[in-house]
């Protein structure tokens, strides 16, 4: 499941800032959970215990979080964009 940015998300493209985008490769993913603790805002675990992203586009504020889930993800499921 992934989420929008909505209106906001759209000023800041029509402004021409450039939207990193989260992803998980369900397929590398094995449930290890550290994204959710770096980046709740962002991540979940599913009802077998895998990680999803609750949130797609990254905002400018947390995205030293994300690059940290990213970075700590021993299987390198997370995906920065």
């Amino acid at each position: 499941m992934t989420g929008g940015g909505g209106s906001a998300a759209r000023a800041r493209t029509a402004r021409g800032e450039r939207l990193s985008r989260v992803s998980i490769d369900s397929g590398k993913c094995q449930g290890h959970g550290r994204c959710v603790l770096i980046a709740p805002a962002y991540f979940d675990m599913d009802d077998a215990g895998f990680g999803v992203v609750l949130r797609d586009e990254v905002d400018a504020a947390d995205k030293a979080d994300v690059d940290e889930a990213v970075l700590s993800c021993p299987e390198h499921a997370v995906i920065l964009e």
